[in-house]
């Protein structure tokens, strides 16, 4: 998204954002509230279910120590064995690992008995703990149900959401560090672009000048050429004091060639006025005219010499052979004129098999290219002037 994109999202989600910082406040101090606390909900739980079975858990731990310590006296009789084996030990010394393991044992078993009368004396049974926790978990669970599935959840939301508020809360700064970016952004793209087009101005009189150079060669000498600069409708508006400027990937304008064919008429574009053989020529003459300041090491003219002939088309073949002293030059046309001046001629011709038209290209040599010009100058046959001319035209090529 660019600057100015985001600029306007923020300015037009302003209201939006207003409305989500107030829900996101609101979720905040329910959360904070709660004060929740990890794996809370698990104890909670584990307690809820000790207190709603007290008084089993109670006549259980109470039955327990009855067994022990109480009226059956199940560790007095214990202690009885033991004494009795200590004796036992005493006069046969192989009982005296059964003695130590009994002894012991003994001694484990009254110190869990005396666990065992701890827990039942701290047994207590408390109504309004288990309201309360009731309570808590259907607090937790409600949160829970709107903020994640467990408590972890919940407060990874809330510190989610904290962000959010953070960034909501300095949106102003946001909007006005924006602007300050676009404002810099735009000034520093004005002045490339003004650049540009003080550049593009410049080199437009250079090729006004070298292209009305180049079509007087080309039987154009009457022609006035220019580089008309219009300002682009659409695109980025940046002022600048009072002007005010519209830009866009192009720069600042965008331009069009004119052309007037005669002194005295208005120029109007190049693609409104022009016929066939005064486009012909003027790409000819921008293709000259470039053909130097480009890294191209070949050009390709297909068919440049559209709608001329006569010395016209004679003038646009030495136009084309100038050229070749730099690239390589590729050139299809039907004017013998042009073709004469080649040093390689290529026949072109498509052929026709099993419905699949097929294309074949064959390098002449020196009989076939007068064969081929002489049938340019006559049409379809070939005389013996004709082959005369084509041999006089081939041998004039310029060295």
């Amino acid at each position: 998204m660019g600057l100015e994109e985001q600029l306007s999202h923020l300015k037009d989600n302003d209201r939006e954002n207003v409305q989500r910082l107030d829900l996101i406040e609101y979720q905040l101090e329910e959360i904070k509230e709660a004060k929740l606390k990890q794996q809370e909900d698990e104890e909670l739980t584990a307690e809820q279910y000790k207190l709603a079975n007290m008084e089993k858990l109670f006549s259980q731990m109470q039955l327990a120590y009855e067994a022990l310590y109480g009226d059956e006296k199940g560790l007095e009789l214990v202690r009885e064995a033991m004494v009795a084996l200590q004796e036992s030990a005493s006069i046969d010394q192989s009982l005296e690992e059964i003695n130590d393991s009994l002894t012991n044992n003994f001694y484990m078993l009254e110190e869990v008995t005396f666990q065992i009368r701890d827990h039942v004396e701290q047994l207590d049974y408390d109504p309004n703990r288990l309201d309360f926790i009731s309570n808590r978990l259907d607090e937790i669970n409600h949160l829970k149900r709107k903020y994640g599935s467990t408590i972890e959840e919940v407060l990874l939301y809330a510190e989610r959401i904290t962000k959010e508020a953070e960034e909501l809360s300095n949106l102003d700064e946001k909007i006005e560090s924006v602007e300050k970016d676009l404002h810099t952004h735009k000034a520093q793209a004005l002045s490339l672009a003004q650049s540009l087009s003080k550049s593009r101005k410049h080199a437009a009189k250079q090729l006004k000048e070298a292209i009305e150079m180049e079509l007087k060669d080309l039987f154009m000498e009457k022609t006035s050429f220019t580089v008309q600069f219009q300002p682009h409708r659409r695109g980025i508006i940046v002022e600048k004091g009072e002007e005010v400027f519209t830009l866009n990937e192009e720069g600042l304008e965008r331009m069009e060639f004119y052309l007037s064919s005669n002194p005295g008429e208005p120029e109007k574009s190049l693609s409104k006025v022009a016929s066939g053989g005064e486009i012909s020529r003027i790409m000819l003459a921008l293709k000259s005219i470039l053909t130097d300041r480009s890294e191209r090491t070949a050009l390709i003219f297909d068919e440049v010499d559209t709608g001329v002939s006569g010395r016209v088309a004679g003038a646009i073949g030495e136009k084309i052979y100038a050229i070749s002293n730099e690239s390589q030059v590729l050139c299809i046309t039907h004017l013998p004129q042009v073709a004469s001046l080649a040093n390689t001629h290529m026949y072109i011709k498509k052929r026709e098999t099993n419905n699949r038209v097929s294309t074949e290209v064959e390098e002449l040599n020196d009989d076939q290219r007068i064969d081929e010009l002489a049938r340019m100058l006559s049409g379809s046959e070939i005389t013996t002037n004709t082959k005369e001319t084509a041999r006089e035209m081939l041998s004039s090529k310029k060295a």
